[in-house]
């Protein structure tokens, strides 16, 4: 369901049968495409490069539906459909692929958080009291973790522990040598 928006003279539409959107963005192939069809060929592209399920354009429609007011269903932060400015790519809406085979469209910020635990869909059932630290693979109090102001949740990587085991190790190396 589009709202056709008026063109001036010399802008084009949306290539997307039944689109009728201003077109923002130009294809290598002489295609224009909307800012929201221009992210969903985006995620088409992301997802065949991966081989992973690769969603009709309709099927991303179908799921648009599903977002309530552009709200990331996991964090609760508002998605954009662009970055407005070089700091928010965080705020990009992105399509997410399940462990059970489901799709559905979450920030970039969670996808990426969830791309890089070893936890899987389990990452988002984390409390936010707890972390999970990736060198001894258990999830621990928050408490548990170095403060880390450069960290954009606060706290470091590793647990208070794991980080002693590493600096052990690193130390021993330096007084080999």
């Amino acid at each position: 369901m589009s709202t056709e928006l008026p063109t001036k003279p010399g802008q084009r539409k949306c290539s997307r049968k039944g689109c009728g959107n201003i077109a923002t963005r130009c294809q290598g192939d002489g295609t224009f495409y909307c800012i929201k069809h221009h992210r969903f060929k985006r995620m088409r592209k992301c997802s065949a490069s991966r081989s992973l399920k690769t969603p009709s354009f309709l099927e991303l429609d179908t799921m648009l539906k599903n977002v309530s007011d552009m709200i990331c269903p996991t964090c609760g932060s508002g998605m954009n459909w662009n970055a407005p400015h070089q700091g928010a790519r965080g705020s990009v809406i992105s399509l997410q692929h399940w462990d059970n085979g489901k799709m559905s469209f979450i920030c970039c910020r969670c996808n990426n958080k969830h791309g890089r635990s070893k936890l899987g869909d389990d990452f988002f059932k984390l409390k936010p009291s707890e972390k999970f630290c990736p060198d001894c693979e258990q999830i621990k109090n928050r408490n548990d973790f170095y403060r880390d102001s450069s960290s954009p949740d606060g706290r470091d990587v590793r647990c208070k522990l794991c980080h002693k085991i590493m600096d052990q190790k690193r130390n021993k190396k330096r007084c080999a040598i």
